[in-house]
């Protein structure tokens, strides 16, 4: 009995939608579009100035203002050479930060203090040694984050790669 119900819901079902369709199709007829030609000025080139100018950039600056839009869209393109060029960041010195006692606390306070002082800092675990290497600016950036880390109860040293 159940699969009777679900074949007559089924059918209504379509024929609902066959005549909604139709419905629609009849009230839904869109009248054709309507273009009418009209006269628009064409943009001619000066005569007189088309001998003196080279290229096609020129011919088109060359056109009479016109009061009329036509169907296109409008791109404005500025090259502009003098925008000044962006400076490079100065090279970075890298130093091994030499740590007595390289401890959770101790990695954690050096990469906070190195994001605050726009230092790179590289942590490599090579069996029980850590690695600290540290890309300051200058040797006075250097010398200021193993001077911060005093604050902290960390005795470190700093030495120079190459």
């Amino acid at each position: 009995m159940n699969i009777r119900v679900m074949y007559f819901a089924l059918v209504f079902l379509g024929v609902f939608v066959f005549m909604a369709g139709l419905l629609l199709l009849k009230y839904a007829q869109v009248s054709p579009l309507n273009f009418t030609a009209e006269n628009i000025e064409t943009n001619v080139l000066n005569q007189e100035n088309t001998a003196t100018a080279s290229g096609w950039i020129s011919k088109v600056a060359q056109f009479k203002a016109s009061t009329e839009v036509l169907p296109v869209n409008f791109i404005h393109i500025e090259i502009n050479d003098n925008y000044p060029k962006p400076i490079p960041p100065a090279p970075k010195i890298n130093y091994e930060v030499i740590v007595a006692k390289c401890t959770d606390y101790s990695l954690f306070c050096m990469r906070r203090l190195a994001r605050s002082m726009d230092i790179d800092l590289s942590v490599a675990k090579v069996g029980d040694v850590h690695n600290i290497i540290i890309a300051a600016p200058s040797a006075a950036a250097a010398n200021s984050f193993v001077t911060e880390l005093k604050q902290y109860n960390i005795n470190s040293k700093i030495k120079a790669l190459k």
